[in-house]
């Protein structure tokens, strides 16, 4: 089985529906095309600058994660500047 990593750009709340149901709604794709996934949550914080968005390269594909708003609004652009820029694959909600 193949397996990919997903990070999601976001700082986790297991309170909001809208983040368990994130989650849920990735591992139902992974299971129905036979893929494992690996999922990581990417707080904003973590990602200002250049040097803080290098690691996404590891990642197979970046989702930008509803429920803003977010503690480095900077952070949650610069992660999405980087997947533009980098031609990594990226969807935003």
């Amino acid at each position: 089985m193949n397996r990919i990593n997903i990070g999601i750009i976001g700082d986790y709340a297991p309170n909001l529906p809208s983040h368990r149901d994130t989650e849920a709604a990735l591992a139902h794709a992974a299971d129905a095309h036979g893929v494992g996934m690996a999922l990581q949550w990417l707080p904003t914080a973590h990602l200002e600058g250049t040097v803080g968005t290098e690691f996404l390269s590891g990642y197979d594909g970046i989702l930008c994660a509803p429920g803003s708003p977010y503690k480095s609004d900077t952070g949650a652009l610069d992660g999405i500047a980087y997947c533009r820029r980098n031609n990594r694959p990226f969807l935003g909600t």
